[in-house]
């Protein structure tokens, strides 16, 4: 097709930025990360402080080698948490604080390598101790290298069932997992307050979307990839604030534009040529007929 091939003439040719980041406060050597302040290395994410090493971080502070961490403060080392203080080695906790080699444990405090546990305190190894007890338990506990530590929580954890998947708070969302306040959506991964999606993998925020990756805030949005706060567009990747658009690439703040490459604050643009409203509509009626689109509108 020429438009198809002329659009990715101008994708090839076009310089490409060397990350994609917005509203960034001394944070070295991020990507696709948002709204940071004091940052470093840390990937896919956004709304992050004092933090390093994470990926896909969300609303975090004070939190070190955390993957996929929503609302942690003083975290280390740890994966899918929700809404946890001072945790460190834990994997699919939430709403805790103090835990040590913890997994799946919700609303607990001061455990240690306990799984499956809810509104628990003082535990280790979901055995029940007092507040002196555990704490002397822990002397001899933190004698031992990490390793250890971790190879035990592994054993041990093949003791309880485990779920079928990870869901928060989420309504009428099947085959999905690691999602939180989402609700009438299909096969969503990782997402958070997603609504009427499909298709979703690290999405935040989001409704009437299908086939979307990383993206945040968006509505009415098909096959888009990393960005947010993008309306009713298709095919876009690397854009923030467009609308009414598609096929664009490391476009920000543009409306009604079509097959574009970082074009910022534009309108009526078809391969970065700028156009009348009453010629752009023309021209875009040619292209959806080219592009088999006309069948659909």
């Amino acid at each position: 097709m020429v438009f198809l091939n002329d659009y990715q003439k101008l994708v090839r040719s076009s310089p490409r930025p060397p990350h994609f980041s917005t509203a960034n406060e001394n944070s070295p050597h991020v990507n696709s990360i948002h709204y940071v302040k004091n940052a470093y290395y840390c990937f896919d994410g956004g709304y992050a402080e004092d933090s390093a090493y994470c990926y896909f971080p969300y609303k975090v502070v004070d939190c070190f080698d955390c993957d996929f961490s929503f609302e942690c403060q003083l975290c280390y080392q740890c994966l899918d948490c929700q809404k946890c203080y001072d945790c460190g080695f834990c994997q699919s906790c939430l709403l805790s604080k103090n835990l040590r080699f913890c997994y799946f444990c919700r609303d607990c405090e001061h455990c240690w390598s306990c799984v499956g546990l809810h509104h628990n305190k003082y535990c280790i190894y979901n055995q029940q101790f007092s507040k002196k007890d555990y704490f002397n338990q822990l002397k001899s506990l933190k004698k031992l290298p990490v390793q250890e530590h971790q190879q035990r929580l592994q054993r041990f954890s093949r003791q309880y069932p485990r779920r079928q998947a990870a869901s928060l708070k989420s309504e009428n969302s099947p085959f999905g997992n690691f999602i939180t306040n989402c609700s009438n959506s299909y096969w969503v991964f990782d997402g958070v307050g997603d609504q009427d999606c499909g298709y979703l993998y690290q999405s935040k925020f989001c409704q009437d979307c299908f086939d979307c990756d990383q993206s945040y805030k968006g509505e009415l949005l098909y096959q888009s990839g990393a960005g947010g706060f993008n309306y009713h567009c298709g095919f876009i990747d690397n854009c923030q604030f467009c609308r009414f658009s598609c096929f664009l690439e490391n476009c920000d703040y543009c409306d009604h534009c079509f097959g574009c490459v970082n074009l910022q604050h534009a309108k009526y643009c078809i391969l970065n040529q700028q156009y009348s409203k009453k010629d752009y509509l023309e021209k875009i009626q040619a292209i959806k007929k080219e592009l088999g689109w006309y069948r659909l509108t």
